[in-house]
């Protein structure tokens, strides 16, 4: 019975290590496993980590190339920015070298043009007679009153011109405007001086309408038969006789003078034809004048009737010229030169001179 149980006791030993035995082999087993699968997942782990690391890195090349090229092409579009700036300023300066040089040029060739105008203005103004001479034969040798010349040429020279010469029997005084003005009608004034000179001091002629003859048919002549030219000059020319009692003549081609006498207008006649070329080819008239004391006899260009100026800019036009020299006449020759100048400054109002201004005033 002893042995009996002994043996059972010794099964019951054996079990328990069995079961120990199967459990630690249990444990092993699954030991092994977890250390296979924690060994799987650190790899998947770290794969995943590879992967993620090379797909960062394959952006961040990407990144860095995508970088290099805007950075390449922003050095290409900044030297080709400089390129065509560079270009640029150096078409700008020579273009700026060729516009100095232009310039020069033309400022030599306007020193040159001036010089002449300046030169031209010189020799106008030896062949004009002197104011002082024209003063002299008016007052003491005409035994006149007063007298004023307003002369305002538009340019250096001037078409419009005055001029006067005396002989045994009397004194002769131009007033006239010349075909054009600045250059062109300073030349046509020249030569019309000369040819005045010509027929008076030369060739002996006495009466105007035989001088404006005389002038016409050498303007022909000379000059108008170029190109159907009408080149000449409208104006007046007296004659005041020594010892006349103020009885005088002259001889008008569109401009015709002007008496204002106790401030009223006495219009005189004049021809309708200039002295030049025209289509029509009629004689001069000779018209006589008869000055009474303290009359104001006026000869003019249309130059300061011409001019545009006023609240509506409009040409001031001969009726408002020829009331200006009524309203002026009550004053000394000094002073109606002043009264014309103001008047022309208010007048013209910031406009330019459209065309020579001449007036000339001599009071019995």
């Amino acid at each position: 019975m002893y042995e009996s149980k002994k043996d059972i006791s010794t099964e019951n030993i054996l079990l328990k290590e069995l079961i120990q035995l199967k459990d630690s082999l249990y444990n092993v087993e699954n030991q092994k496993q977890l250390n296979r699968l924690f060994t799987e997942f650190e790899t998947e782990k770290k794969e995943l980590e590879i992967k993620n690391l090379k797909i960062t890195q394959e952006e961040e090349q990407k990144r860095n190339r995508l970088v290099f090229g805007f950075f390449v092409l922003g050095i290409i579009l900044l030297i080709l920015f400089l390129l065509c700036v560079v270009n640029r300023y150096r078409i700008i300066r020579n273009q700026k070298i060729k516009i100095e040089e232009q310039k020069k040029v033309v400022e030599v060739k306007n020193k040159e043009i001036l010089d002449s105008i300046n030169y031209a203005s010189i020799i106008q103004r030896a062949l004009i007679t002197e104011e002082r001479k024209i003063k002299e034969f008016i007052l003491k040798k005409l035994h006149l009153s007063d007298y004023f010349i307003f002369f305002k040429p538009k340019d250096v020279v001037s078409g419009d011109f005055y001029w006067a010469t005396s002989t045994e029997n009397g004194f002769y005084l131009a007033v006239c405007d010349s075909t054009g003005h600045g250059v062109p009608g300073a030349f046509m004034s020249l030569l019309n001086i000369n040819l005045l000179n010509e027929a008076i001091n030369v060739r002996g002629l006495e009466m105007p309408n035989e001088i404006f003859s005389f002038i016409r048919q050498q303007l022909i002549q000379n000059i108008s038969h170029v190109e159907e030219k009408k080149d000449g000059m409208d104006g007046t020319l007296f004659y005041f006789q020594y010892n006349n009692n103020y009885a005088n003549l002259y001889t008008s081609a569109f401009n015709a003078p002007l008496i204002i006498r106790n401030k009223e207008m006495v219009f005189l006649d004049c021809d309708r034809i200039p002295v030049g070329k025209s289509d029509r080819d009629d004689e001069f008239s000779l018209f006589t004048i008869k000055l009474r004391k303290d009359d104001w006899l006026y000869a003019f260009s249309d130059g300061f009737s011409d001019q545009f100026g006023g609240k509506d800019k409009k040409r001031l036009k001969k009726k408002a010229f020829y009331s200006l020299l009524a309203d002026i006449s009550i004053y000394s020759g000094e002073v109606q030169k002043q009264k014309l100048q103001q008047f022309l400054s208010q007048w013209m109002e910031g406009e330019e001179q459209v065309d020579d201004i001449l007036i000339v005033g001599i009071k019995a």
